[in-house]
């Protein structure tokens, strides 16, 4: 009979997806649970958005305004956010994307609900999504965390073969040190990449001793030619040792009622 219920409760965890391979550690970079606060840039609706390019203040434009960003003092496509309860330790959260005042619009939004960071732009637009978490000099975090370090996330949306998303991951130590890896989605999933697979490590880079993580998603390489509509969402994002472990899966069908 015991046998019979330990063999259940695996059955069950394999199912919720709280298992982990043995030794394994991991942390959240971030969760996505703390949203942007309200847009400088829509005095009237205050959304908690970034956008770039021009966006409706009110429920329909015309009659309503609609805004342009970045506005004064260059904000409306930007920020920086520090002390967030979803963010690891004391990593400040930064962001910035592209946006053509003139030209086709990219908005983004952190959705609590599903953890992710919501990311879409018109067609014509060169789409760049820059994350930032940084400590302030000279301070610095030890990433190890077991052994076989990987940064960890999943993407949902509309990558495909002829409509990639790229990534590049930077990572960079006290004294001048610099790791970088370069990575393609042509499909929603998710995604592990571990330290020892990055592109480029320098001599003096010290995994003890890192001050930034930086995440840079864009849809072209190169940018020629017409450039389509996209939108896709990533997150949480998580740094772990001993490979990669399931985490809950995120409704896509949530994340894009957010703009129904």
């Amino acid at each position: 009979m015991n046998s019979l219920l330990r063999r259940l409760a695996l059955v069950l965890l394999l199912s919720l997806g709280l298992t982990h391979p043995a030794g394994a550690s991991t942390s959240v970079l971030d969760s996505f649970t703390d949203p942007f606060p309200p847009n400088p840039c829509l005095p009237v609706t205050q959304l908690p958005i970034l956008f770039g390019g021009t966006y409706c203040d009110g429920a329909s434009c015309p009659p309503d305004l609609i805004r342009t960003s970045p506005c004064y003092l260059g904000e409306g496509n930007s920020l920086e956010q520090a002390g967030l309860p979803g963010v690891w330790g004391d990593f400040a959260r930064a962001i910035h994307m592209d946006g053509d005042p003139a030209g086709a619009t990219t908005v983004a939004r952190v959705d609590p609900v599903t953890g992710t960071l919501d990311f879409r732009h018109g067609a014509g637009t060169r789409g760049r999504l820059s994350l930032g978490y940084s400590l302030e000099y000279p301070a610095s975090a030890d990433l190890r965390v077991g052994g076989d370090e990987r940064i960890r996330f999943a993407l949902s949306g509309d990558p495909s073969p002829s409509r990639p998303v790229y990534l590049e991951v930077e990572l960079y130590s006290l004294e001048a040190g610099h790791a970088s890896a370069t990575r393609v989605f042509t499909a929603p999933g998710e995604l592990s990449i571990a330290l020892s697979d990055f592109d480029d490590i320098e001599p003096a880079f010290d995994l003890s001793r890192v001050y930034h993580v930086g995440l840079l998603f864009y849809n072209c390489e190169p940018c020629d030619g017409e450039l389509p509509e996209r939108h896709y969402a990533i997150g949480p994002i998580h740094w772990e040792s001993g490979g990669p472990t399931p985490t809950r899966k995120s409704s896509w069908g949530q994340v894009k009622s957010l703009y129904r």
